[in-house]
């Protein structure tokens, strides 16, 4: 097993020398960012989704069938929802389909326990992995006929003694305001009394280790995002609390 660990260190060490790049993103140096600029690197923990199309087990998620998984497993089971788990390095493997490669992501929990490789950009995609500032499609939708909308509106008069000023920098969302945000979503019962506590008890402590009903909430708070009841700046900061 000691022999193992040190060949595979080796591996890694050599892979980490190497850039590549593939339609989705670039590989360098243990950390990969995808064209979106989301980026991932080694050590990082990250938290699965659900598996595409609800199914039972993950599509691109899956059991290595030995260390670097070039052949890949079974679909991990949906057990896994909502998991957190260490990046411990990458590595690609040839996609049948596309030609080119794809970047894979070893999972697991301590140092040196490999538990599932992940096909980490196409797992973002689906939802399979949630990562920090990801929109779902249906929500660029809805923001791009807003954008419209505003353009058929009748233009706001301004005084031109008083020119508009406007306001480009982002607001930072701060403990405060984080908290009088999930008090607002209790108030309109878009979330219940117990979600309101384990969210309340989250964001005022320094570990999410005894949060109950993880699954449940994150469901809740995807669905508030989808239908823009919550901010994605809202959600992306609570969905960091969840993976620190």
């Amino acid at each position: 097993m000691k022999k193992l660990i040190f060949l595979l260190s080796i591996m890694a060490v050599c892979f980490e020398n190497s850039a590549q790049t593939n339609g989705k993103g670039i590989l360098k140096k243990n950390v990969f960012q995808l064209n979106s600029g989301i980026t991932f690197s080694k050590g990082d923990t990250i938290m699965l989704g659900v598996p595409e199309n609800n199914a039972d087990r993950f599509t691109h998620i899956y059991e290595p069938r030995h260390a670097f998984g070039l052949l890949g497993g079974n679909g991990a089971d949906k057990t896994h929802c909502y998991k957190m788990f260490i990046i411990h390095f990458f590595t690609t493997k040839n996609d049948k389909d596309t030609k080119e490669k794809t970047v894979v992501a070893s999972l697991g929990y301590g140092k040196e326990q490999i538990i599932l490789d992940c096909e980490i950009a196409e797992a973002v995609e689906t939802g399979e992995v949630i990562a920090k500032g990801r929109v779902p499609q249906k929500f660029n939708i809805a923001i791009k006929n807003d954008a419209e909308r505003e353009k058929t509106e009748e233009p706001q008069r301004i005084n031109p003694e008083k020119p508009a000023v406007i306001e480009t920098e982002k607001v930072n969302i701060t403990e405060n305001a984080l908290l009088n945000k999930i008090n607002e979503l209790n108030k309109n019962k878009d979330i219940n009394d117990s979600d309101h506590y384990q969210l309340l008890k989250l964001v005022t402590s320094n570990s999410n280790a005894d949060i109950d009903n993880k699954q449940d909430i994150i469901k809740t708070l995807q669905s508030l995002r989808d239908s823009k009841k919550l901010e994605i700046e809202y959600y992306d900061e609570i969905i960091n609390l969840f993976l620190r």
